[in-house]
C-alpha cells in the first residue's frame, strides 16, 4: 500500500483492530489468522518482510505436531531433511540411528513470503518502520508510535489490541513493565561452503566446550558441501564474558573447517530461560520469542511461534468481540494446557545442563548414548519437548 493510502487508513475514524509489531513467524501468522475479519496493521523495522535471516531455520517434524500438518505450510519449502543427530562432548558422542530424528531445514525467505502472500491484500504492512513507544490512554494503550526510518518521521498508529512480536527486542513489553524471559543467549551463525563432503542427513550438536558456555554449537548441513554453522552461549548462566563472534571463531578452530562463500551472517541475542507467565498488560500482549515461546532445551522457535499465534488469535478475537482485553490474560493457561508441564520441565533440563561441569556433561552424554541404543527416538523426544517423565528420570537413574 502506498504512503497516501496508508495515511488515509490511519486517519480514518475507525482505528485498526490489531497492531502487530514485528514480522517474524509469530507476527506474520497472527496477521494471517486475523486478516479476514479485522483491520490489521503490521510494522516491521527492516526494509522487507523476508529478511534478514535471524534463525537457524530448523524445526522438528514428526507428521503430527508440525507446521506442515497443523498450519498448512508447504513441504516444498524444505531445503534439507535430517534423520539422525550426533551430540558431541569432549569425551563422548551420542548418535541416533538413521530415521530416528525427524528434523528439517526451511527456506526462511520463501516461508515468510508464503505466509505474507496469504494476507497481503487485506493488511496494512509498514516496512522500514520501527516501533519506538506506546501511546497510553486512561485505561488502555491507544496504539504505538513508530519511526519511519527512511524519512526520519514519526507517526502514531492507533489500535484496539497491540501485539509485541519483536523477539529479543521486546520493544513494547519492556515499556509496559512486563516480565521478559530470564536470560539472553548470544548467537553467531553463517552459511558456508566446505571443501570435503559432509554427512548431509545428520545434525551435529556440540556441548561442554569452551566455545559454547551454557549453550551449544551446531552444524546443519544444507547440502553435502554447504553448511549452516553457529554457536550459542549464555553469559549470565555461565558467568563468563564473551562476544558471540569470539565463540564462533573458537568453534571454527576446533572443527578445522575451511569456510568459503560465506553468506547469511547472523549475530543476535535469543531469549532462553522459559516462558513468561504474565505476557499481557491491559490490551497489549507479547508473543513468540518476546514471551519465551521457544524450546528451552534447543531454542527451537518456529514451531512454537505458530502455536503462540494460533492461541493468541482466538483470545484477541474474543477481546474484540467482548470489548474486554482481560481475555488476553488466559494465554499462559492455554499454553500450559496445550503443552502441559513439559516446558517447565524442559527449563529444568536446561538448568541442569547449563550449570553442569564439562566432566558432568561428558557423563550425561554417555548416559544418553546408552539410552539411545535401546530407545532410538529418545533424543528426539527430549529435544522436541515430547518427553515423558520417565525419559527424564532415565538420565539420573
Amino acid at each position: 500500500m502506498n504512503e497516501r493510502s496508508f495515511q488515509e487508513s490511519v486517519t480514518d475514524k475507525n482505528e485498526f483492530d490489531v497492531v502487530i509489531a514485528g514480522c517474524g513467524f509469530t507476527g506474520l501468522y497472527l496477521a494471517q489468522l486475523l486478516s479476514q475479519k479485522y483491520r490489521v496493521c503490521v510494522i516491521e523495522k527492516n526494509d522487507q518482510i523476508f529478511g534478514p535471516l535471524n534463525t537457524t531455520g530448523s524445526t522438528m517434524y514428526n507428521g503430527v505436531d508440525d507446521i506442515f500438518t497443523l498450519f498448512g505450510i508447504p513441504k516444498n519449502l524444505i531445503i534439507n531433511s535430517y534423520s539422525s543427530i550426533e551430540i558431541i562432548s569432549k569425551e563422548n558422542k551420542a548418535t541416533t540411528p538413521p530415521n530416528s530424528f525427524p528434523w528439517v531445514l526451511l527456506d526462511i525467505p520463501k516461508l515468510k513470503n508464503e505466509i505474507y502472500r496469504r494476507f497481503a491484500p487485506s493488511v496494512i504492512t509498514l516496512c522500514g518502520h520501527e516501533v519506538v513507544g506506546l501511546i497510553k490512554g486512561n485505561d488502555r494503550y491507544e496504539g504505538v508510535e513508530v519511526h519511519d526510518i527512511n524519512s526520519n518521521n514519526y507517526k502514531n498508529i492507533m489500535g484496539k489490541i497491540v501485539v509485541d512480536c519483536t523477539g529479543s527486542k521486546v520493544s513494547l513489553a519492556s515499556k509496559a513493565g512486563l516480565q521478559t524471559p530470564q536470560h539472553l543467549a548470544k548467537c553467531f551463525q553463517v552459511d558456508a561452503d566446505i571443501p570435503e563432503p559432509i554427512h548431509d542427513s545428520q545434525i551435529r550438536i556440540y556441548v561442554g566446550f569452551d566455545f559454547c558456555p551454557a549453550g551449544y554449537a551446531y552444524i546443519f548441513p544444507i547440502s553435502k558441501n554447504r553448511i549452516r554453522i553457529g554457536t550459542c552461549g549464555t553469559p549470565d548462566l555461565s558467568k563468563t564474558a564473551f562476544t558471540a563472534e569470539e565463540l564462533f571463531k573458537k568453534f571454527i578452530v576446533h572443527t578445522g573447517l575451511e569456510l568459503t562463500n560465506i553468506s547469511n551472517q547472523l549475530n543476535l541475542n535469543v531469549f532462553t530461560g522459559g516462558i513468561t507467565k504474565k505476557n499481557s498488560h491491559l490490551n497489549l500482549i507479547a508473543l513468540g520469542d518476546a514471551a519465551g515461546n521457544i524450546s528451552p532445551i534447543i531454542g527451537e522457535g518456529i514451531r512454537f511461534a505458530f502455536h503462540s499465534a494460533e492461541i493468541a488469535s482466538k483470545l484477541i478475537e474474543e477481546s474484540l468481540i467482548k470489548n474486554d482485553s482481560r481475555n488476553l490474560e488466559k494465554f499462559y493457561s492455554l499454553w500450559k494446557k496445550r503443552f502441559g508441564l513439559k516446558f517447565s520441565i524442559a527449563y529444568l533440563i536446561q538448568f541442569v545442563f547449563t550449570r553442569a561441569s564439562n566432566q558432568k556433561i561428558n557423563t550425561l552424554v554417555g548416559k544418553i548414548k546408552v539410552i539411545s541404543l535401546n530407545d532410538p527416538s529418545y533424543i528426539f523426544r527430549i529435544f522436541a519437548t515430547k518427553f515423558r517423565i520417565y525419559d527424564i528420570l532415565k538420565i539420573f537413574i
